[in-house]
């Protein structure tokens, strides 16, 4: 038993002494990824993990609703990239707030279109248009009052996307997690 704990010690401790950063750098800027970082590369948005074949590959992480998939990404195939450390940022909050209003008017809708078939009166024509009528007043209602504000404030407090780095104008190393001096601008 202790053998095995001593062995799973030893694992984890030497892969956090051999992980390491993914860094974009120019002569303004240092950009710089560690493991389980963020990232979004060439419009996809993945998990960085290490670097791989004498560091002209990346190992990332994609992740799906229940899935998770390995891949891997040489560095010359990188065209644009983002980061994900940008607070308070107007794009994000309205594009969460677009998607509150979203699920706030799919759930009003749902509930309004429910409502009539809980009552015994008229046919299944009047229940349906009175649904339909109902749910998308109350989707209006419940998406505009809670669902966009809520997203909003989420969006604001959340990590957002930063700009799209063009990697033309960035050069790439590997930095040691233990010897990282390069300082992060963003």
């Amino acid at each position: 038993m202790d053998v095995k704990l001593f062995r799973i010690f030893i694992v984890s401790f030497s892969s956090i002494l051999l992980s390491q950063n993914l860094v974009f750098f120019n002569d303004e800027e240092s950009i710089i990824f560690k493991e389980n970082e963020l990232i979004t590369i060439n419009g996809e948005e993945y998990r960085y993990e290490k670097a791989l074949k004498n560091k002209t590959q990346i190992l990332l992480l994609k992740s799906g609703f229940l899935t998770r998939k390995n891949m891997i990404l040489d560095t010359n195939k990188i065209e644009t990239f983002r980061t994900h450390k940008v607070r308070y940022s107007t794009r994000n909050a309205f594009k969460k707030a677009f998607k509150g209003f979203k699920v706030g008017f799919g759930v009003g809708g749902l509930l309004g279109f429910a409502f009539p078939f809980g009552t015994d009166r008229g046919s299944i024509v009047e229940k349906t248009v009175g649904g339909l009528f109902l749910g998308s007043v109350l989707g209006i209602v419940v998406g505009s009052t809670y669902g966009a504000p809520i997203g909003f404030i989420y969006g604001l407090v959340a990590r957002g996307e930063s700009e799209l780095h063009i990697s033309y104008y960035y050069n790439i190393k590997f930095d040691d997690n233990i010897n990282s001096n390069v300082n992060n601008q963003e």
